[in-house]
């Protein structure tokens, strides 16, 4: 697969000393079920969008993601994308609850829960959600603690369930993330997470999403 724009795509141990001021980052990771996600993060006034797409290994399509945050790393909207519809999440006024949808085959599906911003959003598939936690949690946590999220976890299905995430930090930038009670409770997963918040590890890439001078970068070759 043909990463992305440029020569100026680089390993994550190879970027460039200097960040602007406003984070504008594209990358990409292979994740351990063998598919890819390619990512871009873009900070404005409000906080964060990241945009994800995770492609199987002949290119099909699993899913994509949008995820917006406060500047607090607070949740704001969710829109994901698998092959069984689309689903969108987002609080109300006061943040006590998640209201969405999902539109699919059979139909549109509301839902309604009980929310906090001290919950977490957690996407089967994608680990977009979990880079965001921990970015929200870094400095909470010092190295060799952890503590437990309560976590709204949404399945390759769009159905969602409850569960409770079990957050250590390693090192620095390496973490590991467990469901401490759900489906998955017992399974963990180790993953790394610099300072701002971005995703690292064996074969990650990296580019910025613009020119030094503000100029879009131009589209990959034909």
């Amino acid at each position: 697969m043909t990463p992305g724009p440029r020569e100026e795509r680089r390993g994550v141990g190879e970027r460039a000393t200097t960040e602007a001021a406003v984070l504008r980052r594209a990358g990409m990771i292979p994740l351990t079920s063998g598919d890819t996600l390619t990512w871009s993060v873009a900070e404005g006034r409000p906080g964060r969008r990241w945009r994800t797409v995770v492609v199987s290994a002949d290119r099909g399509l699993r899913g994509t993601t949008l995820l917006e945050l406060t500047s607090a790393g607070s949740f704001i909207r969710l829109e994901r994308t698998t092959a069984a519809g689309s689903r969108t999440l987002h609080p109300d006024t006061d943040g006590s609850a998640l209201h969405g949808n999902v539109v699919g085959g059979d139909g549109v599906r509301p839902i309604a829960v009980a929310w906090s911003p001290t919950r977490a959003i957690v996407i089967d598939g994608d680990p977009v959600s979990i880079w965001a936690l921990i970015h929200r949690l870094r400095s909470a946590i010092g190295v060799g603690e952890g503590l437990e999220v309560p976590a709204l976890v949404i399945d390759g299905g769009l159905r969602v369930a409850w569960s409770r995430l079990r957050v250590a930090r390693l090192t620095d930038d390496r973490w590991l993330v467990a469901e401490a009670s759900g489906i998955g409770a017992g399974a963990a997963d180790e993953v790394v997470v610099d300072v701002r918040g971005l995703p690292g590890g064996g074969g990650t890439l990296e580019w910025p999403l613009e020119e030094p001078d503000g100029t879009l970068l131009p589209g990959p070759p034909d």
